[in-house]
């Protein structure tokens, strides 16, 4: 074990699918997973010194920031808030112009795309980079304590802590525990809500395991073995097509969640053949957690969403079964996936398999917060110039939201086939 920060403790509680993710199944060593990289492009005048101390203030605040795993079969462990930071690499690109800039650009950013080892703190790293009058705030974080869903209470605590620092006030943040989180998932899975939730999932999980497995049929009409690459890798939808479509369901307000999911579980069910269909959805359970909608760390839950669809002649029957079944599936989000893993798919545990399925992923536009005189608005950061990864991602927009179709498969998967269940799914919409 590495030498432990003054004034660490240990047995700091993680959830089940931290836990998961930390360990491989087959000698218990740490799992070096992928971290999470966003960023925040900054307009107008910024004080560095003041945006590296907003940071160390959050980092403060949240405990899944002052938690690393040197002993990873016992938990997490914790250093002390007055020791928690977060130092900023600062890089000024503005003399580079041209071409020389994308190479030194690209060059300084893979860094922040390396993996973490888990048992070293701290988890988190961020980049600065200069260009005259704006700058580039690239932030990296391991997954194992940070979800999609912490960047906006990070940026909001961000904002809060750099324009409280600005104005001259003391800086208050509301900080979350996300160990306590973890506290009461064991509580929650040793409770009968937790056994009539566990028979629930079995119900689901024994006709699709916890990867619904996609199987084509054969080579699709809209492969384009020219280019490769999918015709309809990305479509808006407009909120008045959205609603078109609601009319037409008899004024059903169906969500954008289920609208989408309904039309890409019939392109999925025309596109295999097969009628009882199954993708991945995602939970965020925050709505469990103490601090609610502003809890930062690794709360995520993967569902399974599975819906016989042989029988709906037409998208309004489809839609209510999927409904029904989207109602059953987030009643029972509480319940951690990699628990059901655990019990009935131990081959799977901190992996994922080498079969093709889809996951189905709810994106907000991109959030926008002041950072005194400047504004910062958050960007995606491709590694290497890519979406990175064996997916192939496409993004239906759709209003003040974005939905993502995420396609995880094996690299034997071809491209077409992916594309004709999207040009399916997105024939309802037209």
């Amino acid at each position: 074990m590495k030498p432990l920060p003054p004034g660490a403790t240990g047995g700091v509680a993680i959830n089940v699918n931290q836990a998961n993710r930390l360990l491989t199944p087959e000698n218990g060593n740490h799992l070096r997973s992928a971290p999470v990289v966003f960023g925040m492009e900054i307009r107008g005048g910024l004080d560095a010194a003041v945006l590296e101390a907003s940071l160390a203030h959050v980092a403060r605040a949240h405990t899944s920031l002052r938690t690393f795993f040197p002993e990873p079969r016992t938990g997490g462990y914790l250093v002390p808030a007055g020791q928690a930071g977060w130092p900023v690499r600062r890089i000024d690109l503005t003399t580079l112009a041209g071409p020389a800039r994308k190479p030194a650009e690209d060059h300084h950013l893979s860094w922040l795309f390396a993996a973490f080892e888990p048992d070293a703190y701290p988890l988190h790293r961020a980049l600065l980079l200069r260009y005259g009058t704006h700058h580039l705030l690239g932030v990296a974080v391991d997954h194992l304590i940070f979800d999609g869903m912490s960047i906006e209470p990070f940026m909001d605590d961000v904002a809060t802590a750099y324009n409280s620092i600005e104005n001259g006030e003391p800086v208050t943040l509301t900080g979350s525990d996300a160990a306590g989180f973890a506290t009461l998932e064991r509580e929650f899975i040793q409770s009968a809500d937790g056994r009539r939730a566990t028979e629930y999932w079995w119900d689901i999980w024994r006709a699709t395991g916890p990867y619904p497995k996609v199987t084509f049929t054969g080579r699709t009409a809209h492969q384009d073995p020219a280019a490769g690459q999918p015709a309809h890798r990305a479509r808006p939808i407009s909120m008045k097509s959205i609603n078109a479509l609601r009319e037409e369901l008899g004024g059903r307000h169906y969500s954008v969640f289920c609208l989408v999911a309904t039309a890409l579980m019939l392109g999925l069910r025309d596109a295999t053949g097969r009628g009882e269909c199954g993708i991945i959805i995602p939970s965020s359970r925050r709505a469990y957690a103490k601090s609610s909608g502003h809890t930062i760390g690794f709360l995520n839950n993967k569902l399974v969403l599975r819906a016989d669809l042989a029988g709906a002649r037409d998208f309004a029957a489809a839609a209510e079964i999927v409904s029904d079944a989207l109602f059953g599936s987030m009643e029972h989000e509480m319940m951690p996936f990699e628990h059901l893993v655990n019990l009935w798919a131990p081959e799977y545990r901190g992996q994922r398999p080498d079969h093709a399925y889809i996951s189905l992923n709810l994106q907000q536009k991109p959030i926008r917060r002041a950072l005194g005189g400047a504004e910062a608005i958050e960007v995606l950061l491709r590694e290497g110039g890519s979406l990175g990864g064996s997916g192939i991602p496409m993004w239906i927009e759709c209003g003040d939201e974005s939905v993502c179709i995420d396609y995880k498969c094996p690299a034997a998967v071809r491209a077409g086939d992916v594309d004709d269940v999207l040009a399916r799914a997105l024939a309802a919409f037209s």
